[in-house]
């Protein structure tokens, strides 16, 4: 299962042309599932499914009776069929959700919901619990927490991974004006007075540092999406270091299937900076993102 890699996400983002960059991943692990014409959005779907085959791929290597900790390693791709239909419910048009198959947990119900009460019930009947509300703002913001908190539970080497993702999602409330809640009542690691946090500072200094880390160097909301290059390459970093060190099987596993989302990731960032024809700007970007 071999991604492009940073030099290959830089060499399919200088072709310039979208149409160039998806002919040349023919012959790589996306070539199969992106075709030919096909516009960003769609070639971005192909790539995020391709991963998703991927880690359907590496489940299978995991012992009997690990389904809840392969289920935790594709929690996004729930999360994206969660977020989509509620779009959807919200007239947005809607796209065929992602086919988790044995990882998937409440996706199926999801996919046929006729309201938000619908899908409230059918993440309350899942490993995702109940969100505690109907509001689309109410479940999204609930189905993140809750992957953190299952990550926690069975994963605990990604703990930095989620705590630091909560921590950029609560600086994100922060930036848009609102205080940071709901958080502690599911993950007290996270640490204590959060929800009197005034501004990204006040709530970096009230953060655990296992969530901390996440807003080092971040003063206002118009850094946080440097912050979240710096999750994506610590996510690198201690995935590589897991596979090197191969000590278990689950963490082994783990790893390789933060790679395999890495890899798609970076991808699909390629694949927009050759739509925006390699630019010297958008190939910056892409060099930061990578």
């Amino acid at each position: 299962m071999h991604g492009l890699g940073r030099a290959g996400a830089l060499e399919l983002a200088a072709r310039g042309a979208l149409d160039d960059a998806v002919a040349a991943l023919a012959g790589t692990v996306y070539g199969e599932a992106v075709r030919p014409g096909s516009d960003l959005a769609e070639a971005q779907r192909a790539i995020a499914r391709t991963a998703l085959w991927q880690l359907r791929v590496l489940a299978g290597w995991l012992p009997p009776g690990a389904a809840m900790r392969a289920r935790v390693l594709a929690g996004w791709f729930e999360i994206a069929n969660v977020d989509e239909r509620l779009a959807e419910l919200e007239g947005m048009a809607s796209r065929d959700p992602f086919d988790l198959g044995a990882l998937g947990s409440a996706s199926r119900r999801i996919a046929t919901a006729g309201s938000t009460a619908d899908v409230r019930e059918a993440l309350t009947a899942s490993e995702w619990g109940d969100p505690g509300g109907d509001e689309p703002g109410v479940i999204a913001r609930a189905v993140r927490l809750a992957w953190a908190r299952r990550a926690l539970d069975t994963l605990p080497a990604t703990a930095p991974w989620a705590l630091g993702a909560v921590a950029l999602l609560l600086a994100r409330d922060l930036a848009e004006g609102s205080r940071p809640q709901g958080a502690l009542a599911r993950l007290p690691e996270l640490g204590s007075g959060i929800a009197d946090a005034g501004d990204i500072a006040g709530l970096a200094q009230r953060l655990s540092p296992r969530a901390a880390w996440a807003l080092t160097g971040v003063e206002a909301g118009s850094a946080l999406w440097i912050a979240e290059l710096g999750w994506w390459r610590r996510v690198e970093h201690d995935a590589r270091a897991m596979l090197a060190r191969g000590s278990d099987g689950t963490s082994a596993l783990t790893g390789a299937a933060a790679l395999v989302l890495v890899d798609a990731r970076r991808v699909s960032a390629a694949l927009a900076a050759a739509a925006r024809g390699g630019s010297p700007a958008a190939l910056e970007v892409l060099d930061a993102v990578a």
